[in-house]
């Protein structure tokens, strides 16, 4: 029996093979003084500095990161778990498989979900009240609850705020802190119901309207 593939959680494969590339350093600013050394173990993508920089968040066909998939490890020495395997350099990174569910509920959708709300929040739509970010943040929890009340449920998470968001202020790009995928689950249903009510049909901002599914 050959041992060719770990599937896992990103923090749980970049220990693994302590990669030098990984999620961890996604920049967090529009602007940072260190260049990004890359967000993926598998490809370029978000690597900064030198003759070009890579775009992480590009994800058309053509985006620059897809030429560089498998083209340059993520490693100075070989990982342990990987020594000795029949492996070419591509099969070791393909070793290192990630787990669709954690990337989505623990990843992408967490971003989503942030930034749809602070995209709501910081529109002009007549129906978002009027105050500071915070009253704001609340009249959206007021929301959310009450739309768990029609559904005879409580959910894990009972607030919508700048810390559950992630959003200490309006120079940060905002990633909801949560650790429990649950979470993710309910949370993306409501921007949807929300975009139901006061979107579709009322405004053609399209930020707005890339929200809401059709």
């Amino acid at each position: 029996m050959v041992h060719v593939g770990t599937k896992g959680d990103l923090p749980a494969l970049q220990k693994l093979g302590k990669f030098a590339r990984s999620f961890s350093h996604v920049p967090r600013a529009a602007r940072s003084r260190k260049p990004c050394p890359g967000v993926c173990h598998l490809c370029d993508a978000g690597v900064e500095g030198g003759d070009r920089a890579i775009p992480f968040e590009d994800m058309s066909p053509q985006a620059a990161w897809v030429d560089t998939l498998h083209t340059r490890v993520a490693w100075e020495s070989i990982p342990l778990i990987v020594q000795g395997l029949p492996l070419t350099d591509a099969l070791r990174m393909e070793f290192f498989r990630t787990d669709s569910w954690h990337n989505f509920h623990l990843g992408v959708s967490k971003h989503f979900i942030g930034s749809a709300f602070v995209a709501i929040i910081g529109s002009d739509l007549p129906s978002v009240v009027g105050g500071s970010v915070e009253v704001k943040f609340q009249w959206l929890t007021s929301l959310y609850l009450d739309f768990w009340r029609t559904k005879a449920a409580t959910p894990f998470m009972g607030e919508i705020s700048r810390e559950t968001m992630g959003f200490p202020q309006g120079s940060t790009c905002p990633i909801a802190r949560w650790s429990k995928g649950q979470v993710s689950t309910e949370m993306m249903l409501f921007p949807d119901h929300f975009c139901q009510c006061y979107v579709l049909n009322k405004t053609q901002d399209p930020l707005l309207l890339s929200i809401v599914s059709p």
